[in-house]
């Protein structure tokens, strides 16, 4: 019997029942049932945890904690991390991070292989002891292959010293894992 609401499932109405039931894949948690069915939380929490203890450790929201790890620099230009940023898509300003362009669309592999070379061109002519950084983290858009052939194939000719074993020229990250930008 659930505590702060004195009700157990089988004593809800029909309609808030069948609420509970349209989630069969426990994609909602328990303060969407609370809010569909208008019961208390720890009630809700109760129910959930009994049904479907395994499932219930998925919407606890320290239940998933990322590792972080501490940054390592070399210096100026040693990593660079990017990302498209879509929250202002909507009223047409999609962003692409590296240099914080905003552009027509941010998913487009040639867009963000021509603003990766454009910056690297930047750099360049600002400062010719620059150019590019060592190494590049972007998480695994499609929209990001174009820059990753450009980040390894401008090592390997203008730097072939650099052993992209030791020092590799790019790496693919999960979005959350990007913490840089």
């Amino acid at each position: 019997m659930c505590k702060p609401c004195g009700q157990i499932s089988v004593w809800l109405p029909l309609a808030n029942k069948r609420k509970l039931v349209q989630d069969p894949l426990n994609h909602c948690g328990r303060c969407i049932i609370c809010e569909v069915i208008v019961a208390e939380i720890d009630c809700v929490a109760e129910k959930m945890l009994l049904h479907e203890p395994d499932d219930f450790a998925q919407h606890k929201p320290k239940g998933k904690k990322i590792g972080l790890q501490a940054l390592v620099y070399l210096g100026l230009h040693h990593r660079w991390s990017s990302d498209g940023h879509n929250k202002l898509i909507l009223i047409g300003f999609p962003i692409w991070g590296l240099g914080l362009w905003v552009v027509p669309n941010n998913r487009l592999k040639t867009t963000i292989g021509y603003l990766y070379l454009s910056l690297v061109y930047e750099l360049k002519v600002a400062n010719p002891k620059i150019g590019m950084s060592l190494h590049n983290m972007i998480d695994c858009g499609s929209e990001t292959t174009e820059m990753y052939k450009y980040t390894n194939a401008l090592p390997e000719y203008f730097s072939p010293y650099l052993s992209p074993d030791k020092i590799p020229a790019h790496r693919f990250l999960k979005s959350v894992h990007n913490i840089t930008i």
